[in-house]
């Protein structure tokens, strides 16, 4: 049964509607997907270190709940920052202390962000109180254009990016 005509109800338009945001997420996530590999057999190349595409896209997927939390304008650049702060600590980079900062970068101090946590997570980010510095915002607005990965959204749970399992239920 494709339509049902009920008398003054028109439901075509709304499910067209969902279905083209659907696939623009569906679209978005794959090119996010294929872009958050690139990047990390490139880091592992130069760095003579595995790192995963899981391990991206949890870093990726933490910071767009984080960036949900603070009510981020743009979670994806917020998220993408966080993806590059991530790659530029794990490849060794040192915290700049305040003295250091003026001539290095913008950041003139760790900065942490106050956030309380109502469930522990089986992912432990131990930058979750950092901030990215001018330098990983401006790198991940470059990128954003670069892969064409323009979207916006609300939540993570509009995409496509976590995928768990379902454990059977031997028992009934």
């Amino acid at each position: 049964m494709k339509k049902l005509d009920i008398e003054g109800i028109s439901n075509e338009a709304s499910d067209e509607v969902d279905m083209n945001e659907q696939e623009e997420s569906v679209l978005f996530s794959s090119k996010l997907v294929d872009f958050l590999h690139g990047k990390a057999k490139v880091f592992s190349n130069k760095n003579n270190y595995s790192l995963t595409l899981g391990q991206l896209k949890k870093v990726y997927c933490h910071s767009a709940r984080l960036g949900e939390i603070q009510k981020s304008d743009d979670i994806n650049l917020y998220s993408l920052a966080r993806v590059n702060m991530f790659l530029r600590l794990k490849s060794g980079e040192r915290m700049i202390k305040s003295t250091e900062a003026s001539e290095v970068d913008s950041m003139t101090e760790l900065q942490l962000e106050t956030l309380t946590c109502k469930t522990p997570s089986k992912f432990i980010d131990i930058s979750e109180g950092w901030i990215p510095n001018a330098g990983d915002f401006t790198k991940a607005r470059e990128e954003i254009k670069e892969n064409n990965l323009e979207y916006s959204y609300k939540s993570i749970n509009n995409l496509y990016l976590e995928y768990e399992p379902l454990e059977p239920n031997w028992e009934d």
